[in-house]
């Protein structure tokens, strides 16, 4: 409410005017900020950046401390004014500051620092220069993350369609299905499979396409049509076979092995899901055994082998657990 903002603006009164500069260079990090980065964004020796942010937060109350280097706005509301009042062209400065500052080397960034730094370069409108580091930035947005944020941080980046590659369109897009999925919205994740569909047609790349065939044969099992689920999984394994993808006829496997477990029959799913597993662990795909294993698991219950089942799910949990998977563990502990 406008109210809200303008009693928010006036708490901001009496701030220095060099004080409202460093606040709105540390608003660029979020509502939550990290006093390294922001010294190296703003070029301060850490000392005196420390002895400013104590005055923001002793004398003015507008930010916290919450650990050795973490600090956090007062409030998201206060965190949120301040970042929204600065001029669009301050606001892209900043964030490209921020972005350079997490670019230290010419190598791969982790993924939890690739997420933020494409989440930097995507404000400051440069996402064309962050190109190689958007696949890790996806692989965080989408297990480390809530699946709400991790949907608007795809969005963002699909939205820059210039700056992306059909491959990266790809990718997003069925990270974003699998997302949306998650939060309950299947016709939006039937949407981005078909967006997804056309980008591997465009990228003229058959394995592309295959996993496309494996995504919507889950989706029709999960809406209890078998039948076209069991078609799209044959269409995967058989584009596995033609273009000699190992990763999708384990992935083709996989999906087999859910949708013969999803009618009963379990003998042929376990097969399948045992062929899968075995398949990832080769091709040191600890997500990819770690699902395969979860879903054999579930198949060895449904037949009463409690103590297989249980070996699975240990398998999958540990699986989950050494990939980094946190959405994957939680799903194997339930």
């Amino acid at each position: 409410p406008e109210s809200l903002r303008l009693l928010l603006l006036l708490r901001l009164v009496d701030v220095e005017p060099e004080l409202m500069q460093l606040l709105e260079a540390a608003s660029a990090q979020g509502p939550s900020f990290d006093a390294a980065l922001l010294a190296k964004v703003t070029g301060q020796k850490r000392l005196r950046l420390l002895k400013r942010l104590a005055v923001l937060e002793r004398r003015h109350g507008i930010v916290e401390s919450a650990g050795r280097s973490a600090f956090r706005f007062a409030s998201h509301g206060l965190w949120q004014v301040i970042h929204e009042a600065m001029q669009p062209a301050r606001r892209r400065e900043l964030h490209a500051r921020c972005a350079d500052a997490l670019r230290t080397g010419e190598g791969p960034l982790d993924p939890e620092v690739a997420f933020a730094y494409v989440g930097h370069m995507l404000a400051a409108e440069r996402l064309g220069d962050a190109c190689a580091d958007i696949p890790a930035a996806i692989e965080h947005a989408t297990s480390q993350v809530h699946a709400v944020q991790g949907v608007a941080f795809l969005e963002r980046v699909l939205a820059v369609e210039r700056a992306t590659t059909p491959d990266l369109q790809f990718t997003a897009f069925m990270q974003l299905a699998r997302l949306r999925r998650l939060l309950g919205q299947p016709e939006a994740a039937h949407a981005a499979l078909k967006c997804a569909a056309r980008a591997a047609e465009t990228a003229c790349a058959g394995d592309l396409q295959g996993r496309v065939a494996c995504e919507l044969a889950d989706a029709a099992r999960v809406a209890g049509d078998t039948p076209e689920a069991r078609r799209h999984a044959e269409q995967a394994l058989s584009l596995a076979e033609a273009v000699g993808s190992s990763e999708l006829r384990a992935q083709a496997l996989h999906t087999l092995g859910a949708v013969a477990g999803s009618v009963g029959d379990h003998a042929r799913s376990a097969d399948h899901l045992r062929e899968a597993v075995a398949l990832f662990e080769q091709l040191d795909d600890r997500r990819g055994a770690a699902a395969s294993a979860l879903e054999l698991g579930r198949v060895l219950q449904a037949v009463g082998d409690e103590p297989a089942a249980g070996e699975a799910r240990a398998a999958a949990l540990a699986g989950f657990r050494a990939a980094g998977d946190t959405r994957g563990e939680s799903a194997a502990l339930n």
